[in-house]
């Protein structure tokens, strides 16, 4: 029942908030000024229990949120899904760890039912390393290398886990070790024209933010990869949906993007045979941009290191973003020497952009 003021930077505020700020207001809450919902704004006024009504393919976000407040009202309250649940995983991983420490919430028929009166109890935890960046490193062996990455769970229920089934999909082999992944690109890597990798189709319903990595790794594949569910990557950092198709069409390589479908085409060649040297060296062609979306930046980083071990000219990232350094520790300390110098063209990126 406190007030609290939220502000934001970058992107941030461009985030829609609107289903769960409207179900907060029906609950007593205010936003100031004039029923703002978007950052920065204040609010003021105590949650009451009830019912909430959220849909299901915006942002699990909002579901966790409610998940963490709704225990500590008065009474019982429920949230109920409207459409289909995306990002299953998130709001799984959400309650794994509410019962952690010591709070239940109830799958319903038609959503999640929050028992009220709970509190919080102290434990010992351990931090499960993250699938969504282990990703771009599952990613990147697979296109040329190999990559012990540690401190992941066998039982996770994250839903980025799925990365590792799809890195496999492409062709990459997959070593399950638990807490250790070990991926190796194909076998016939450098033979011929390809990189060994074989397009294919995925779900990105519940995946969304490994989409971009996956992006690249399906330009490097022979044949057409598809990308479907894909419509709340127009609702993030960016449109990164737009995003992706335009930064690897700066690159040579022909994407599509349709509404909820995205469709990554090299014409059944790989990415470095499609790619134009000369295109790569004039003006904005050689130039990409991150439009403020750290994945974006990732994305590109990576397709640079595949570009170079074709000996096909770099580029440059540009635009603002915010990188976590804890990234570095899925960085074996065994791993070849390409991906230590991605990682390294990755800190200076990030660094270059936060002096600008």
């Amino acid at each position: 029942g406190k007030d609290a003021a939220f502000e934001g930077r970058g992107k941030l505020p461009q985030r829609p908030m609107t289903p769960l700020a409207e179900e907060m207001k029906k609950k007593g809450v205010t936003f100031l000024p004039d029923g703002r919902d978007f950052l920065p704004f204040e609010i003021c006024g105590r949650l009451r229990p009830g019912v909430y009504e959220l849909p299901g393919n915006v942002s699990s976000q909002y579901f966790s949120g409610l998940m963490f407040a709704l225990p500590l009202l008065k009474g019982d309250s429920e949230i109920r899904v409207k459409g289909k649940m995306e990002s299953v995983g998130y709001i799984a991983l959400t309650q794994q760890m509410l019962s952690d420490f010591g709070v239940q919430v109830e799958e319903t028929e038609y959503g999640f039912r929050v028992p009220g009166n709970q509190r919080y109890q102290a434990t010992d935890i351990s931090v499960e390393g993250d699938y969504s960046q282990a990703a771009f490193w599952l990613a990147a062996a697979a296109c040329g290398s190999e990559l012990k990455i540690t401190g992941l769970r066998s039982d996770s229920v994250q839903g980025d886990r799925e990365a590792a089934d799809i890195i496999e999909r492409f062709g990459a082999e997959v070593i399950r070790e638990y807490p250790d992944l070990i991926v190796r690109a194909p076998e016939k890597y450098g033979e011929g024209s390809g990189l060994g990798l074989k397009a294919l189709e995925a779900d990105s319903g519940n995946i969304p933010d490994v989409i971009p990595v996956l992006s690249v790794a399906a330009a490097c594949a022979e044949g057409t990869s598809r990308f479907y569910n894909a419509s709340r990557l127009r609702i993030k950092e960016c449109d990164r949906l737009s995003a992706m198709a335009d930064c690897l069409t700066r690159l040579g390589v022909t994407a599509e993007e349709k509404e909820g479908f995205f469709n990554n085409l090299s014409e059944d060649l790989p990415l470095y045979v499609s790619v134009d040297k000369d295109v790569l060296c004039k003006g904005d062609a050689s130039t990409t941009w991150s439009q403020g979306d750290m994945h974006l930046s990732e994305l590109m980083s990576f397709l640079e290191l595949v570009l170079e071990r074709q000996n096909i000219l770099g580029m440059d990232v540009c635009g603002e973003c915010d990188m976590d350094s804890s990234s570095e520790d899925f960085l074996n300390d065994h791993a070849n020497e390409a991906i230590l110098r991605l990682w390294e063209k990755m800190q200076k990126s990030s660094e270059r952009m936060g002096s600008e």
